[in-house]
């Protein structure tokens, strides 16, 4: 949520276009990253179930 308001800013701030398309790369990488982080701890709290091999 964070990202989508920092972006809107930017537009809404006539930023440079460098500013939108790095917002636009590293949002992904960060959900990625946070959404990954999150299923470890999920998987800790509930041992009954598998982690998926890589």
């Amino acid at each position: 949520m964070a990202i989508i308001l920092i972006s809107y800013i930017a537009v809404n701030t006539s930023l440079s276009l460098t500013y939108g398309i790095w917002l636009s790369v590293l949002a992904p990488v960060i959900i990625i990253v946070i959404f990954s982080r999150d299923n470890n701890q999920w998987y800790k709290k509930h041992p009954e179930f598998e982690q998926p091999r890589e």
